[in-house]
């Protein structure tokens, strides 16, 4: 028997671990890529689908406000309408009582000034003489459209020989006020 002796060096086997190792390498580089790509494109179409909400919302948010901005245009024409009511109901109201006023001072008198302020009006009045000054009050007094009237002074002034007189007037409430109290 014959032994076999080989000399020369010995082929090595090749190894199919390392084509095997990246094959797998390739191959799951790949999975990961073709999920990553599907997140990616489903996370675009959410962010889409928000962005078209939030423009829906937008958009009715937006109607919304313009109704609220018209009703609010239309609450403050109503306020200024009443207000103006008002001031016209204050202004017949007060020529009214300016005239009346004005009509009982003594021939020989003068309305001086007259101030109005809330319910109450402040007058001053010019008369020949004292007693002038105090038939006024009467005559003030015995009107119903006022609730109080106060003399505060009557002044003689000698250089022009006339009396000064200041009143205030309390003026009525009128029927809403009162039921609002």
């Amino acid at each position: 028997m014959l032994v076999d002796i080989n000399l020369l060096p010995q082929k090595e086997t090749k190894s199919r671990k390392t084509v095997y190792t990246y094959s797998i390498l390739v191959l799951f580089t790949l999975i990961v890529t073709v999920i990553f790509s599907f997140w990616v494109y489903d996370l675009n179409q959410e962010k889409q689908m928000l962005e078209s909400e939030l423009y829906q919302k937008e958009m009715t948010n937006a109607d919304l406000q313009s109704e609220i901005e018209g009703d609010s245009e239309y609450h403050q024409s109503q306020r200024l309408q009443s207000l103006t009511d008002d001031i016209d109901y204050f202004i017949y109201d007060l020529s009214g009582v300016i005239s009346e006023l004005g009509s009982l001072v003594p021939t020989s008198g003068e309305l001086q000034s007259f101030n109005y302020s809330g319910d109450t009006i402040d007058l001053t009045v010019q008369t020949a003489t004292n007693e002038q000054a105090v038939l006024y009050y009467q005559d003030l007094s015995d009107l119903e459209s006022f609730n109080e009237i106060d003399i505060h002074t009557i002044n003689y002034i000698e250089d022009d020989d006339y009396y000064v007189t200041n009143y205030t007037v309390n003026l009525h409430q009128s029927d809403e006020e009162e039921n609002d109290e």
